[in-house]
C-alpha cells in the first residue's frame, strides 16, 4: 500500500487531519554505537484524544521499524510508553539503518470516528479499522552505523574513507565510488607514509576531513547538486547527522563541518584539537 492510497485517514500524513500532531520529541531523540550495539532512544509526541483513548485502551500501540536494506534485517517494536529504547547488534547493520516511527492499531475498530478530520471526509464519516493498520505517521530517519575509519569518531566513520590514489597529484574528493556508499578522500601516493604516521592525529581531521566535509556540505546546498547525489547512502547519512545534532541551517558549511566533527562548545573542534597538538611541538633552530 502506497502512503497516498490509505483508506483510512492517518494522522501525520498529507492533511487528513486539521488539527492534531503526531511526532518525536526532537530533543529526546538520540542515537550511540558503542561496543557492538546500536542504541536508539526517544520519546513520541501525540496530540490527538481518539488516538490516546485507543492506546490507554490497549486498541493502539507505538511501532518502531528498524531495517537495514544491505543486509536484509528488520526489526519492529510495539509499545504503549512513549518513551522507547532499543537496541540492535551493530554486525547484522551494514552503512546505515532506516527507522520508521508509526501508531498501529491493535485490534479491529469498526466505526472508528476521530475527530479533527479535514472537512473532506465529511461530518459523519466512519472507518472500518483491522487490526495492524497504520494510524499515525511520525516519520522515517536514516542514520549512519558503521565504525571504520579511525581518525574519524562513530557515526561519520561510516561516511568517509581515506585512500591513496596513484593518479592524482593533489588532494581529491570522490563522490561516486561505490555508487555513492562513502565520501573517499584521495591521497596521492606521495602522502601516503605522512598520513600513516599520523593517521591518528587531530591534524588529519583539520587538514584533511575537516576541508573536504566542507566542500561537501557546500555542494549539497545546491539544489542542482543535492539532486545528483539524493540517492547516495552518504548523503542520507550526513542529513541525519546534521539533523541528530540539530545543526542550524544558518551556518555555513565550514561551521556545520567544525560542529559535525567537534561539538558546538568547541571543546572538541578539530582546528582546536589541532592546534593545541602543534602548540606542544618542540621547534629546533635561534
Amino acid at each position: 500500500m502506497t502512503a497516498s492510497s490509505f483508506p483510512h485517514p492517518v494522522l501525520g500524513h498529507s492533511d487528513d487531519y486539521a488539527s492534531g500532531r503526531f511526532g518525536l520529541h526532537e530533543q529526546h531523540l538520540r542515537y550511540e554505537v558503542t561496543g557492538g550495539v546500536i542504541r536508539l532512544s526517544g520519546r513520541f509526541e501525540l496530540e490527538q484524544p481518539e488516538l490516546q483513548g485507543l492506546i490507554e485502551a490497549g486498541h493502539a500501540q507505538y511501532v518502531i521499524q528498524l531495517d537495514s536494506p544491505k543486509t536484509m534485517f528488520r526489526s519492529v517494536h510495539g509499545q504503549t510508553d512513549e518513551t522507547f529504547v532499543i537496541e540492535v547488534p551493530a554486525d547484522e547493520i551494514r552503512s546505515e539503518l532506516h527507522a520508521g516511527f508509526l501508531l498501529c492499531a491493535t485490534s479491529d475498530l469498526p466505526g472508528f470516528q476521530p475527530t479533527g478530520l479535514n472537512e473532506d471526509f465529511g461530518p459523519e464519516a466512519a472507518f472500518e479499522i483491522r487490526m495492524g493498520d497504520l494510524l499515525g505517521l511520525a516519520g522515517t530517519i536514516r542514520l549512519p552505523v558503521d565504525q571504520q575509519y579511525d581518525p574519524l569518531a562513530s557515526p561519520l566513520g561510516s561516511i568517509i574513507v581515506v585512500d591513496v590514489d596513484d593518479t592524482v597529484s593533489e588532494v581529491g574528493v570522490d563522490l561516486h565510488r561505490g555508487e555513492g556508499d562513502k565520501i573517499v578522500i584521495l591521497l596521492p601516493r606521495t602522502l601516503h607514509t605522512t598520513f600513516l604516521l599520523a593517521k591518528h592525529s587531530p591534524a588529519i581531521l583539520a587538514c584533511l576531513v575537516l576541508p573536504a566535509l566542507s566542500h561537501v556540505l557546500e555542494l549539497m546546498r545546491s539544489p542542482e547538486r543535492a539532486e545528483e547525489f539524493q540517492d547516495y547512502a552518504w548523503f542520507h547519512n550526513l542529513q541525519g547527522l546534521m539533523t541528530h545534532k540539530g545543526l542550524d541551517q544558518g551556518l555555513d558549511a565550514f561551521q556545520q563541518a567544525q560542529r559535525l566533527l567537534g561539538s558546538a562548545s568547541g571543546q572538541t573542534n578539530p582546528i582546536a584539537l589541532a592546534l593545541a597538538q602543534l602548540a606542544t611541538v618542540e621547534v629546533s633552530g635561534e
